[in-house]
């Protein structure tokens, strides 16, 4: 992870987030890595005007 590579695929719930239209190609997303080592990830949505927020937790090796 600290070399940027892949750690998987994340996509919110429909009923819970709604329609995802566009992102805008570099500023959608943002990650905060938090001091119990979670991940706060931020997209922007355009098309509906919100921002959905992903927490993750990486598992260790």
């Amino acid at each position: 992870m600290e070399d940027g590579s892949p750690v998987g695929f994340m996509e919110p719930a429909p009923k819970t987030v709604g329609e995802i239209g566009l992102q805008d190609m570099r500023e959608c997303l943002s990650a905060h890595l938090r001091s119990n080592g979670e991940y706060i990830i931020f997209l922007e949505d355009d098309y509906k005007a919100k921002v959905i927020m992903f927490r993750f937790q990486p598992k260790t090796l």
